[in-house]
């Protein structure tokens, strides 16, 4: 893990002023933090995959649908029900890292990971998530690359919305296969608080 660190160190000083930006280099990093969950699932293979169990289906799947909808429900302005899916997202992604994870170094990986790809340790802010699905959806709205968010119609800036709340609901796929391999299906993990 100390040699993943130490890589991931220098990848994002190389990239120092790409990073600000939200755009070092992904793919290096990207690798960096896939090898970096594969060792940590051959080291600590249970709690890793309990831990990633609980973050991709209790948080993600039932406690961040459940939010939105109680959002909804109490007709919370759209802008701020995304908002809310990314923050709740973003809290969980650092509580998981900051009390569940038991390799630093991994940690550090994650946090260098999401800087590099957003320009923050946390991950994507609801700001920025609004202007990374926006842009890359204007052609498909038919809006001109110049287009802001503010030009955007009602039913466009719905559209960034729900994609907002579809994203925060998103999980690694290859982190998941590391951490996942070899845990209990979903009905035999235990209910039981601790």
């Amino acid at each position: 893990m100390a040699k993943l660190y130490s890589e991931a160190k220098a990848t994002v000083v190389k990239y120092a002023a790409q990073v600000k930006l939200g755009e070092g280099n992904r793919k290096s990093m990207e690798g960096l933090m896939q090898s970096a969950m594969q060792l940590l699932s051959n080291v600590d293979k249970d709690s890793s995959g309990f831990g990633r169990e609980l973050y991709t289906q209790k948080i993600d799947v039932v406690e961040n649908a459940r939010l939105v909808t109680q959002a909804e429900q109490e007709k919370m302005p759209p802008a701020e029900i995304a908002a809310l899916a990314v923050n709740f997202r973003t809290w969980a992604r650092v509580f998981f890292r900051d009390q569940l994870m038991t390799d630093e170094q991994c940690t550090e990986i994650l946090f260098m990971r999401d800087l590099v790809n957003s320009g923050r340790e946390a991950g994507e802010s609801p700001q920025s998530l609004i202007l990374k699905i926006f842009n890359s959806a204007k052609a498909k709205m038919g809006l001109s690359p110049e287009a802001l968010f503010d030009d955007a119609s009602e039913d466009q800036k719905l559209e960034v919305y729900a994609g907002m709340i579809a994203k925060a609901k998103e999980t690694n796929k290859g982190v998941n296969g590391s951490l996942k391999q070899d845990t209990p299906k979903k009905e035999e993990v235990p209910t039981t608080k601790p």
